[in-house]
C-alpha cells in the first residue's frame, strides 16, 4: 500500500449564539443620579396622595356603613315598639276649662297631647275686662264668664280708664241736655253706665 499523504478536510463550525438575562453592575453616573432623584421625589408624591385617597375613600364608606347600620336600628325599633313618631300639622284647639291647649290629629282628629297654657299664653288669648273696684284687669271665659288671670292696672292704663269713663259722662250729660238720645240709648236702652270698665244696660225703671 503506498503511502499517500491524507489531507484532512478542515470543516469550519461556529456554536450557536443566544441571549439570556443575567445580572450586571451598572454604575449610574452624575445626571443618572439626578434623574433619579427626581424620580424618586416625584414617587414620594404619588405614594402619599394614594394614601390621602385611601383615607378619603375609608371615611366615605365608613360614613355610609355607619348611615346604613343607623337606618337598620331604626327600623328595628319601629318592628319592636309596633308604633313611630312623626310631625304633623296638628289642630291645636284652646280648652277654656282647663287651660290647656288641646293637639289634633289633620286627618283623623284622634287628640295627639295636651299642654299646660302659660301666664302669657292665657292673656294673649282669653278677652279681658277691667275690674275698677279693685283696679285690676280680669282675663276670663267667654264661654263660662269664669275668671282665669288677673292683674293689676299700671297708673298709666287706670288714668286712661279714667279718663275714659269721664269722657262718656260727658258725652251722655251733653245728649241729655240737648234732649237728643245718645248713642248709648240706642245700644244699651233708656239708661247705660259702667261695670269693671265696660259699658253695660241697666234695667229699666218701673
Amino acid at each position: 500500500m503506498q503511502n499517500q499523504d491524507i489531507q484532512e478536510e478542515v470543516v469550519q463550525f461556529t456554536f450557536p449564539e443566544k441571549t439570556e438575562r443575567v445580572e450586571y453592575k451598572h454604575v449610574f453616573d452624575d445626571k443618572e443620579l439626578i434623574n433619579l432623584g427626581a424620580e424618586l421625589n416625584t414617587q414620594r408624591k404619588d405614594k402619599n396622595q394614594m394614601e390621602l385617597d385611601k383615607k378619603s375613600a375609608m371615611s366615605t364608606w365608613k360614613s355610609r356603613i355607619e348611615a346604613k347600620e343607623a337606618e337598620m336600628n331604626i327600623t328595628g325599633n319601629y318592628l319592636n315598639d309596633g308604633y313611630k313618631f312623626e310631625q304633623v300639622e296638628a289642630i291645636k284647639k284652646i280648652n277654656g276649662n282647663t287651660l290647656e291647649f288641646e293637639y289634633y290629629h289633620p286627618e283623623n282628629s284622634d287628640l295627639i297631647e295636651t299642654r299646660k297654657m302659660s301666664q302669657k299664653e292665657i292673656r294673649e288669648f282669653f278677652p279681658r275686662r277691667k275690674n275698677m273696684e279693685k283696679k285690676i284687669f280680669e282675663y276670663y271665659n267667654p264661654l263660662t264668664n269664669i275668671v282665669v288671670d288677673t292683674r293689676p292696672m299700671s297708673a298709666e292704663e287706670l288714668q286712661l280708664t279714667l279718663e275714659d269713663e269721664k269722657a262718656a259722662n260727658e258725652l251722655e250729660r251733653t245728649a241729655e241736655d240737648a234732649g237728643v238720645p245718645s248713642e248709648l240709648d240706642d245700644i244699651f236702652g233708656d239708661e247705660a253706665d259702667f261695670d269693671g270698665g265696660e259699658l253695660k244696660p241697666k234695667r229699666k225703671k218701673k
